[in-house]
């Protein structure tokens, strides 16, 4: 009776035997924190300015925002924890345009510097694994944001200068794919009321170190903003490089 019961007791497995053959998960546990600080150059913005009921063409190429030392830069806090994550961006963009009006040749000049502050809530309702190191997710994101608009403009002798804030709802989507320990691509958009104004951009990182990823991509924002007397309906593209710091249970994606 004594070696039938010491038969199944060696017959069953041991426990840290089924522990470590149990595959990491997919999303780490615990507290994950990341900040991007990225500068972007854009090449080329057009749209228009208006304010006190005169509108002017604003139509930049890479050599015009060069000379004129517009810039655009921006950084991104992300903490996660499981599925759920909080965001916080902001954007700053300096705008300048000189040109002439109407068949008087009226010269111009407008200046557009702005700020764009969003704060959300975001979830992961999907992550599959991708080969053996790699995972693809997607993420959803809504929140609200305030645009700070100051524009200064000149039409001939007369010379307009208007500070205006902008309220906003921010809804917004992103898909990263790890494709292994190393390497990331991902794309991510977005869409602001009311405007509508809009940005999306592509991205791809590499991951050097635990605590630090390198990135570059593409980037387009649209912006639409009306208000009694000012108002700025703008589209502005280019590549952008930044810095990728981490600190906490692993990366946020």
């Amino acid at each position: 009776m004594a070696s039938s019961t010491q038969a199944q007791t060696q017959t069953q497995p041991a426990p840290s035997d089924e522990s470590a053959s149990t595959p990491a998960p997919l999303i780490p546990p615990g507290l994950r924190f990341q900040v991007d600080p990225f500068a972007w150059l854009m090449v080329n913005v057009s749209g228009t300015a208006t304010q006190a009921k005169q509108e002017v063409p604003i139509n930049a190429d890479l050599g015009d925002l060069l000379s004129a030392f517009d810039i655009g830069a921006a950084a991104r806090f992300e903490m996660w924890s499981g599925r759920w994550g909080l965001i916080v961006d902001g954007t700053f963009l300096k705008t300048s345009q000189s040109g002439s009006l109407g068949v008087g040749n009226v010269p111009f000049d407008v200046t557009n510097r702005l700020f764009l502050g969003d704060l959300q809530l975001g979830f992961r309702p999907l992550v599959l694994p991708l080969g053996d190191e790699g995972r693809i997710s997607l993420d959803l994101a809504a929140g609200a944001g305030l645009t700070l608009v100051s524009q200064d403009l000149s039409v001939g002798a007369r010379p307009f200068s208007k500070d205006q804030g902008f309220a906003r709802g921010i809804f917004g989507g992103r898909i990263p794919v790890r494709l292994n320990r190393l390497w990331v691509v991902g794309a991510r958009g977005a869409i602001a009321v009311p405007g509508p104004s809009w940005s999306t951009l592509g991205w791809v990182e590499i991951d050097p170190l635990h605590w630090l990823g390198i990135s570059a991509g593409y980037r387009v924002e649209h912006l639409d903003f009306s208000a009694d007397d000012l108002g700025l309906s703008m589209t502005a593209h280019g590549p952008y490089v930044g810095a990728n710091l981490r600190f906490g249970s692993g990366p946020i994606y």
